[in-house]
C-alpha cells in the first residue's frame, strides 16, 4: 500500500480530513507510537497505569487506528503476518473446512484483512475489539470497504466458549489489567486441539508506549508458562532470528502435566542460552 492509498483509506473510514491524516501518518512512520504518545499526554493519562481515564482513552482516540495501520506496512509486522498465514494454511488443510478464527483485539483490522485477502471464503472470521470505540467502529467500516466477510462480536461476555479453531491475539496482553484472565478466556474460547497465535510485549514498558502496563512487567519471559497453566501448550514458534517467538502458537490440550512444563522450560532456556539446534530438537519433541 502506498502512502497516498493508506491516507485515502483512513480518510474514507475515519472522518478525519486528509491533510491532518497525512501529518499523522508521516509522524507515525518516522516514530513508532508517536500519535498515541501525543494524544495520551493531551488526554492526561498516567503512563503505564490502567484506570478509568485510560479506559476512556481506548474508546475515544483514533491514534491506535493510525498506529496499527502504519505498523501493518513495516517489514517486521509483515513477517509476523506471513508466519500466521502459514499456520492458518496448516489448519485449513488439517480440519478440511473453514476454521472459525477469533481475531481478539485486532484494532484497525489490518490482520483480519490480511487473512481475508489470502483465504477469502476458506476462513470464518470473527472480529472483536473494544465495543463502541472509535477504533472498532473504523475497523468495521474498513472491513466492509474491502468487502470482507466477517462476524462482529459486540460483547466480550458474548464470545462463545469451546467454539473456535483458532484465536489470534497480537500485541494485546501487555495492555490488559488482567492478562492472566485473558489467557484463561482464550482457553475457554477454543476447542480441544485448537490453536492460539500470540505476540506480546510485556517487557515493552517505556515512554514510547504509554498504554503498556507496568503491572505486567513481571510476566516478561514467562508467556509460555502462563499459557501452559491453562492447558495451552507451546507447539510452535516463529524460528526467524529477527522474529523469534513472534508469533507463538499454543495448542489447547485436555491436560498439561509436569513433563510439559519441563519441555516448555527447555524451549525457553534454549532460546536464551543453548544452541538453537537444541531448541529445535526440543520443539520437535513437543509435536
Amino acid at each position: 500500500m502506498t502512502f497516498h492509498e493508506l491516507v485515502d483509506e483512513l480518510a474514507s473510514v475515519s472522518g478525519i480530513d486528509r491533510e491532518t491524516l497525512e501529518m499523522h501518518v508521516w509522524k507515525e512512520a518516522l516514530s513508532v507510537g508517536a500519535n498515541v504518545r501525543e494524544e495520551a499526554t493531551a488526554f492526561g493519562l498516567a503512563f503505564h497505569e490502567y484506570d478509568a481515564r485510560m479506559e476512556a482513552f481506548y474508546r475515544e482516540t483514533a491514534a491506535f487506528m493510525i498506529e496499527t495501520v502504519v505498523e501493518s506496512q513495516r517489514p517486521g509486522k509483515q513477517g509476523v503476518v506471513r508466519a500466521i498465514l502459514g499456520r492458518i494454511r496448516r489448519t485449513v488443510e488439517r480440519i478440511g473446512c473453514p476454521p472459525k478464527i477469533l481475531m481478539l483485539g485486532d484494532g484497525s483490522a489490518s490482520d483480519t484483512l490480511a487473512i481475508w485477502r489470502e483465504f477469502k471464503e476458506d476462513v470464518d472470521l470473527h472480529y472483536f475489539d473494544v465495543p463502541g470505540s472509535r477504533t472498532a467502529d473504523m475497523a468495521q467500516r474498513r472491513l466492509a470497504l474491502h468487502g470482507a466477510r466477517f462476524t462482529t462480536l459486540n460483547s466480550y461476555a458474548g464470545i462463545p466458549r469451546n467454539h473456535f479453531d483458532m484465536v489470534i491475539s497480537l500485541e494485546v496482553l501487555e495492555h490488559l489489567p488482567d492478562p492472566l484472565a485473558a489467557i484463561a478466556d482464550m482457553a475457554e474460547f477454543t476447542k480441544i486441539g485448537a490453536t492460539c497465535l500470540v505476540t506480546e510485549s510485556f517487557d515493552g514498558v517505556s515512554s514510547k508506549f504509554p498504554t503498556h502496563l507496568r503491572s505486567n512487567l513481571k510476566y516478561a519471559g514467562r508467556t509460555a508458562l502462563l499459557f501452559l497453566a491453562n492447558n495451552l501448550l507451546l507447539t510452535w514458534y516463529n524460528p526467524e532470528r529477527e522474529l523469534r517467538f513472534r508469533p507463538m502458537e499454543f495448542t489447547r490440550v485436555s491436560h498439561a502435566g509436569p513433563r510439559d512444563r519441563w519441555r516448555i522450560r527447555r524451549i525457553m532456556e534454549g532460546d536464551r542460552s543453548v544452541p538453537v539446534t537444541l531448541a529445535k530438537l526440543v520443539l520437535k519433541a513437543l509435536r
